[in-house]
């Protein structure tokens, strides 16, 4: 894939310092998703028991991530988060369902 040449004209020019969130440890790597040489990868773990809600598009056209993210938060309780950047993951179909039960039984896997 190409190289990022240009910065968004919305990106902030320093970026904040964020405490630690008691219960929750978080990663990033360069995972090669979509760019070589960008973190485009975070995963967050949080101790049992955490409360989690969510906003998430209205789109009848939604990814297979936000499909299983409406299902699992119906539960109220989250111990792993994966985020990626530069993929959507959209109009994937049964291989994009494969993709994420794939993510969720390694991140689990991972996790303990």
């Amino acid at each position: 894939m190409g190289k990022i040449t240009t910065v968004s004209p919305f990106a902030p020019q320093t970026l904040a310092k964020l405490p630690a969130i008691d219960g929750v440890r978080f990663a990033t790597a360069e995972a090669g998703i979509r760019y070589q040489n960008r973190t485009d990868l975070m995963v967050a773990v949080m101790e049992p028991g955490t409360v989690v809600a969510g906003a998430l598009t209205q789109s009848k056209t939604c990814s297979a991530p936000v499909l299983l993210c409406r299902e699992n938060l119906t539960h109220g309780k989250a111990r792993i988060l994966v985020v990626n950047s530069g993929n959507a993951n959209a109009f994937t179909g049964m291989k994009g369902r494969e993709a994420v039960n794939t993510t969720v039984a390694f991140a689990a896997a991972g996790a303990g």
